[in-house]
């Protein structure tokens, strides 16, 4: 008799202060990347309305994230993450503790929270000539940071 197993998918939780851009983008690159291999979620330290730009650069490369929604950390208490990356400064500062004590990552992206000016938006929310500094063209760099089995992936 053939035994089955059921690969446990790697739980990633990405938070940035709103979970309206650099979070939502890097949620769903990731799971485009490696959806097979990742159970994958992003939040806030407060919830507000994923930005149109975020969609709208999304759509530039052929991917819908015009369904996602803004969630509060506050939403996923109790839930164990393998990995959490922080992907705003401001997250990194706050982000909680977890019991289950993941693996904690840093990836860095302009927040759009900070921006004042529209012509700042560029850097953060980028389009098909912007800035490498964005999570949509800083993602694919950083990709394949956890493999099932301990094996590693690269880590940005």
């Amino acid at each position: 008799m053939a035994q089955w197993s059921v690969a446990k998918k790697t739980r990633v939780l990405v938070v940035c202060s709103g979970n309206s851009a650099p979070s939502q983008i890097t949620e769903a690159l990731i799971r485009h990347e490696a959806g097979d291999v990742f159970k994958i979620v992003s939040a806030g330290m407060h919830s507000v309305q994923v930005r149109v730009e975020a969609v709208a650069v999304m759509l530039e490369i052929g991917l819908d994230i015009s369904s996602q929604r803004s969630k509060p950390l506050t939403d996923l208490e109790g839930q164990k993450f393998d990995f959490v990356i922080t992907v705003c400064n401001k997250a990194r500062e706050e982000c909680p503790t977890f019991s289950c004590e993941p693996k904690r990552l840093h990836w860095p992206f302009e927040d759009p929270a900070t921006f004042t000016a529209k012509q700042d938006a560029p850097t953060c929310i980028p389009h098909s000539a912007g800035q490498n500094s964005s999570p949509r063209d800083g993602v694919p760099g950083r990709r394949g940071v956890w493999q099932p089995g301990g094996s590693r992936f690269y880590v940005g």
